[in-house]
């Protein structure tokens, strides 16, 4: 099934210049798209047009009948004096537009308005409310706050005076209560502090009995967007255990080998632009016990994770029939309640995800 498609695509915003120009694609259910491009390179520009929010010049966008987007913005606007609770309630109202007609329906009832056609309404709006769960919004409200880390202080507050991390969290949070089918991230780790957050993690780590444990430990060098793990090879080095970290082979299969390294010297940009070994001793598989700390983009609550594409890390984790622990290393702010899953996805278990807040 086909959710997503367009054909033609053109926008600019001024005549010299396209910001798009001919961009045609599709995306069928259940697949993850990612969307690379430089800055102005219009790639916010297509979010806001396939949400409705711009229109485009020349083109067409069509979204399957009954799926619903959501769009995580690099800069969400609510309006002057929004608190937390206030952007999080926003996500029902369309439920608070039934509801306000309901009551002004209840009110003409009280006045003496018998009609046929006011009581159908009545009788209408009042099962479709009920129906969509209007009767009782804190529930899930409580839930999601309770899941992303957003505590009653904080909800409080007004959405303004919260760090961008922050307002990523809130505003995932009013998408999950929307129950959107369609989520669109807008660079969701930009106001994301990924040095502190690999710090913070970092911490959470070295008190787990399976660091500590561990004589061999297998951890990625961190991308520009992924929490820094700097510190963790450092210490791995620095207390005497054996290092093996990752390296991309030749061809497009997703295939990698594990290099053993004895300095961060002896990292260099390799393909992709990833820092990798340039030499070290190859090693053919994890001894029993050696401790694997796994990337992601993002992770669900039932361990789905999300990755770039190419499949290393799945077929990592096959190849080397990991028996020792493993973690997931992941942003708290992108944990999902759920995520799509291909048949080959390695999945975690819980305990098996580590976020700045702790193990989930």
């Amino acid at each position: 099934m086909i959710d997503i498609s367009v054909t033609g695509l053109v926008k600019s915003f001024d005549l010299e210049k396209k910001i798009l120009d001919g961009i045609t694609f599709q995306i069928d259910t259940g697949e993850r798209v990612g969307l690379l491009g430089k800055n102005g390179a219009g790639k916010t520009t297509l979010f806001r047009i396939l949400t409705g929010e711009l229109d485009c010049d020349a083109g067409e966008v069509s979204i399957a009948s009954g799926r619903r987007l959501g769009l995580i913005s690099q800069i969400p606007v609510y309006p002057e004096g929004y608190t937390v609770e206030d952007v999080l309630k926003s996500a029902f109202s369309r439920m608070q537009r039934m509801e306000d007609e309901m009551n002004a329906l209840s009110q003409q009832m009280a006045n003496g308005d018998e009609s046929e056609e006011t009581l159908r309404r009545y009788g209408e709006l009042s099962a479709k409310f009920e129906g969509l769960g209007g009767y009782d919004t804190e529930t899930p409200i409580n839930k999601v706050a309770n899941g992303l880390s957003i505590p009653p202080e904080m909800r409080e507050r007004l959405f303004d005076t919260l760090s961008g991390g922050e307002k990523t969290r809130v505003n995932l949070g009013r998408l999950i209560l929307e129950d959107t089918d369609i989520l669109l991230l807008d660079e969701p780790t930009n106001h994301l502090d990924l040095h502190a957050i690999g710090a913070a993690m970092t911490q959470q780590l070295f008190a787990l009995p399976a660091w500590r444990q561990a004589g061999t430990v297998f951890c990625f060098v961190s991308m520009r967007d992924e929490p820094d793990t700097t510190a963790i090879l450092q210490q791995a080095l620095v207390s005497g255990k054996r290092l093996c970290v990752p390296r991309c082979l030749p061809g497009n299969d997703g295939r990698m080998e594990l290099v053993e390294i004895t300095s961060l010297n002896d990292l260099q940009p390799g393909r992709y632009g990833i820092l990798e070994p340039c030499g070290g001793r190859t090693i053919a598989a994890l001894e029993p016990g050696a401790l694997a700390l796994i990337p992601c983009l993002a992770v669900d609550k039932q361990g789905v994770r999300l990755g770039r594409g190419a499949g290393y890390y799945d077929r990592f984790l096959t190849r080397f029939g990991q028996t020792g622990p493993k973690l997931l290393l992941c942003p708290e702010a992108l944990v999902f309640p759920a995520l799509p899953t291909d048949e080959w996805d390695v999945s975690f278990t819980p305990g098996e995800i580590l976020t700045e807040n702790g193990v989930k």
